[in-house]
């Protein structure tokens, strides 16, 4: 994955509620990877037409998704094609979507005057469409990473991926959890086997939730810890990693880059502790198994995460 991401740009998404909800949501989620996005969910209380006017006269790009209603019925998409239209916005780039067939579903018009993006067939070929028109360069949704399986004689694609920002953050956060919950627990039995009671794992949720839990107590008695035999190389590699997963669950919903970046420092922070431990215990199997599985089991998990949400997206619409 070579391409650069462009200047962030900003979209605003016309549709009618009664038979173009579902669509808009699924769009406009896999366009947030790549442009500040505006559709009417976010509205303000206060003037609904000025609100919706000077949202559309701000931004570069405008999406009508053509549907039945908003093409025959809705005065308010009507209304937003008009503004986008007027002389002061001459210069935006207007974009039809068209989403199901029949002539119903088309404004001839708009089609006929504006290169479309035509999802009716496939999600996939239309966000290509549309993302070639307003950003110059065609992006796939990061729906398309659920159909890149694995196979061992090529690069898994994901780490890239994961690092530029083609994974939502939420689906970021739901990995880090997993990492920290499924990787590190039995790593912190063996390491606090001898050590103070109050940091027996038992009796912490295995989750991240409860690993944080067991930072924070970490903090708390450090110097008896390491007094127990817990090295302080350990604690502070645990209270780093809490730190990132700290920062992580801080970000915004859209801070998708940010949130991939801390993610591969916690993936790879992790991988070379466990390896050096693996190394330090003289077992050659444990460092061969780390190093042939760790990497494979994080991101079959992203994988497995990207399908869920991609499925459940793709129910919505």
């Amino acid at each position: 994955m070579t391409t650069t991401l462009p200047a962030r740009k900003s979209v605003f998404i016309s549709y009618a509620h009664k038979d173009g909800m579902d669509f808009t949501r699924r769009l406009a989620f896999a366009l947030e990877m790549y442009m500040d996005v505006f559709w009417d969910r976010r509205l303000q209380a206060g003037d609904y037409p000025q609100q919706l006017q000077d949202e559309i006269e701000k931004r570069c790009c405008f999406i009508f998704v053509m549907t039945p209603y908003s093409i025959s019925d809705s005065e308010w998409c009507q209304k937003e094609l008009e503004t986008a239209k007027a002389k002061p916005n001459s210069d935006k780039e207007i974009v039809p979507v068209r989403i199901y067939e029949g002539d119903s579903a088309i404004n001839k018009d708009l089609a006929n005057k504006y290169t479309y993006g035509d999802f009716v067939n496939d999600f996939e070929v239309g966000f290509r469409r549309i993302t070639q028109l307003m950003l110059g360069t065609s992006f796939s949704s990061w729906e398309y990473l659920a159909n890149d399986d694995y196979d061992p004689g090529k690069p898994d694609i994901l780490p890239d991926a994961l690092k530029a920002g083609y994974v939502p953050c939420l689906i970021v956060r739901q990995l880090a959890s997993w990492l920290l919950a499924e990787k590190l627990w039995d790593i912190l039995k063996i390491e606090f086997k001898n050590a103070d009671p109050i940091l027996a794992v038992v009796g912490y949720p295995r989750t991240a939730r409860g690993f944080k839990k067991i930072g924070d107590d970490l903090l708390k008695t450090s110097i008896k810890q390491r007094n127990a035999g817990l090295a302080k190389t350990t604690t502070d590699w645990m209270n780093q990693i809490i730190e990132f997963y700290q920062q992580l669950g801080d970000l915004k919903d859209s801070q998708h880059r940010e949130a991939g970046r801390l993610m591969s420092q916690i993936i790879y922070d992790i991988y070379k502790h466990l390896e050096h431990d693996s190394v330090a215990s003289r077992k050659a199997s444990d460092v061969i198994a780390w190093r042939t599985y760790f990497h494979f089991d994080v991101y079959e998990k992203l994988r497995e995460l990207i399908t869920y949400y991609a499925n459940t997206s793709r129910r919505l619409y």
